[in-house]
């Protein structure tokens, strides 16, 4: 596996991943998909874009090797206060469950750490428990804090329940040097 900063140059191949994950393809939809919660695309053009623009900000891509197809991508954004926010994080559904989920969000962390970040944060839709679960065993903790789902955020797809809101993950971050 090679895990590598994104350019502009990738944003077909990050949308067609993240929308593939979050929302399936076809039919078929990854254990990680939000399908019956929101319907739509994931993300669009412009909000990666944005991300990509963004200082202090990286989306990491995972490839089995150079021009072989994306199969994964986190985004981490670094913070002022030795905190970064990770997000937008995909494994393409044909390849959920192998340990590549592990592999990259690992590679996330040390990236963050080795650039100053000491905590990691996440939001996750409160309603995906198994996904909740599964971030808990590599280690993250319930904050306690809450999110608002940002329903008037078109970019993010159509919501389909009215009671959705975020759950805050944090973890402590250890240098591994």
């Amino acid at each position: 596996m090679i895990i590598t900063p994104a350019s502009y140059t990738d944003l077909d191949d990050i949308l067609t991943l993240v929308n593939a994950a979050y929302r399936g393809i076809g039919a078929k939809a990854g254990w990680t998909s939000e399908n019956g919660i929101v319907s739509g695309t994931r993300v669009d053009a412009a909000s990666v874009e944005s991300l990509l623009a963004r200082e202090r900000t990286v989306i990491l891509l995972m490839r089995r090797e150079a021009g072989s197809p994306l199969i994964g991508c986190i985004v981490v954004q670094l913070d002022e206060d030795a905190t970064c926010e990770l997000s937008m994080f995909a494994i393409h559904p044909d390849e959920q469950a192998a340990g590549l989920g592990r592999t990259l969000l690992t590679a996330a962390e040390t990236y963050a750490c080795r650039n100053g970040a000491r905590l990691s944060e996440l939001t996750v839709v409160h309603v995906r428990e198994t996904l909740i679960a599964w971030y808990e065993r590599q280690g993250y903790r319930r904050t306690g804090a809450t999110k608002a789902f940002p329903y008037h955020d078109p970019s993010l797809g159509q919501p389909l329940r009215e009671d959705l809101h975020f759950v805050v993950l944090a973890k402590t971050l250890e240098s591994k040097t």
